[in-house]
Parts: structure tokens; C-alpha cells; sequence
């Protein structure tokens, strides 16, 4: 199907309340100091659970797909997988060398775009 087909289904919806939730929450915390920190960590769980929700219908998608979008979705996990884990080795890198501090709820929602965009790579591979 199109993108736009995908887009709609409950992992595509779901994908996209995880990631605008993770970014609200990330400004929140980042940009907000006059917040609590009840406030705060509340803030930070609820968008916890639209990312559970979105592994939830990503999983039960994964359930009823047939070979090939299988083989696209776990080559994509792998390319997302491998980005993330440099991406926190950067970080971790960059931090420890006292070259910059990173701020590391920045991590999750990168890793949401990597993933978007592995999966986009992917399904171009295979078209």
C-alpha cells in the first residue's frame, strides 16, 4: 500500500501520538523549570505509554504481514537498531570526553526518527 495507507493503520497512528507526545514531553521537561517535578515525571511517563501502545499495534501489525513486509519491517528494526546504538555511544562519547553534555531524553525521540526513516529506506529497497 501507499504511505498514506500505512500511515492510517493503528502502528502508523500510534507511531506518530508517540512521537509528537515524546517531543511535547521533552519540551516540557527541557524548556520548563517552573514545572514541579511531579508535574514533570508525570508528564514524562504518559508519553511512555503511547510508546508502549505503539510497540502494542506495531507487534500485532508485525503478526498479520506476509514475508517480504516482514523481511522490510526487521531490516529496518536492524538499520534503526544499529543508529540507535551509535547514536548513544556518541552521547556516552561526548559526555565522558567532557566535550558536550548531552541531554539524554533527547534520545528516544531520535530514535523514533531513525526508525521512520530505516523503514522508509526500506520500503523504497523493495518497491
Amino acid at each position: 500500500g501507499t504511505w498514506q495507507e500505512r500511515i492510517r493503520q493503528p502502528a502508523g497512528v500510534w507511531g506518530l501520538v508517540a512521537f509528537v507526545c515524546q517531543a511535547a514531553a521533552t519540551g516540557v521537561v527541557a524548556f520548563q523549570p517552573a514545572v514541579p517535578s511531579v508535574a514533570r515525571q508525570a508528564v514524562m511517563l504518559a508519553s511512555r505509554l503511547s510508546l508502549l501502545a505503539f510497540l502494542a499495534a506495531l507487534i500485532r501489525r508485525a503478526r498479520h504481514m506476509d514475508e517480504l513486509q516482514k523481511r522490510i519491517l526487521l531490516e529496518s528494526m536492524y538499520i534503526a537498531f544499529v543508529a540507535s546504538l551509535a547514536l548513544v555511544f556518541t552521547f556516552s562519547g561526548l559526555g565522558e570526553a567532557g566535550l558536550w553534555k548531552p541531554r539524554w531524553e533527547m534520545i528516544a525521540p531520535a530514535m523514533m526518527v531513525i526508525f521512520v526513516a530505516s523503514y522508509g529506506y526500506s520500503l523504497w529497497k523493495y518497491r
